[in-house]
């Protein structure tokens, strides 16, 4: 049955990202660039509410991510766990509410974002961890000083 709704949509005009290029942009760029690509998509792809869910489950789970700071017990878990985490759920996920509208695009010959602006898209996101990390920083230091 739902192979049959499938044949119905029409592929649209716009570039998308690759389930691919999502998952590896999530590995090496963080949850910031995997999900701004899906976030993308969707909106290409004319699904607005889960464009917009995509962004709310990005806030909770980056808000998940900075509350692990504060449990001491979880501060054993090396960070490439929580790499590896991020990356399997991104790639489920794309798979489950995108991939057979990602490779529908890619078979009518749909056009695809370019490798160099997923590299850009990871940069970017790694820019902003580091200015949200150096940010952190600085205000912990400025607080003990005060403190002092």
């Amino acid at each position: 049955m739902e192979k049959d709704l499938l044949e119905n949509i029409t592929i649209p005009e716009g570039e998308i990202y690759t389930s691919g290029t999502i998952v590896v942009s999530s590995f090496f760029g963080g949850l910031l660039a995997s999900s701004f690509m899906i976030y993308r998509n969707f909106k290409t792809f004319g699904e607005h509410k889960k464009a917009g869910a995509t962004i709310l489950l990005t806030i909770l789970t980056l808000v998940g991510i900075v509350a692990t700071a504060f449990i001491p017990a979880l501060d054993k878990i090396p960070g490439i766990i929580y790499t590896l985490f991020i990356t399997l759920a991104t790639s489920a996920l794309t798979k489950k509410y995108q991939g057979t509208l990602i490779e529908k695009h890619k078979a009518a010959g749909g056009k695809i974002y370019s490798t160099g602006r997923a590299v850009l898209i990871c940069v970017i996101s790694i820019l902003l961890i580091v200015g949200f990390l150096l940010g952190a920083f600085f205000l912990q230091d400025a607080a003990i000083t005060n403190a002092e």
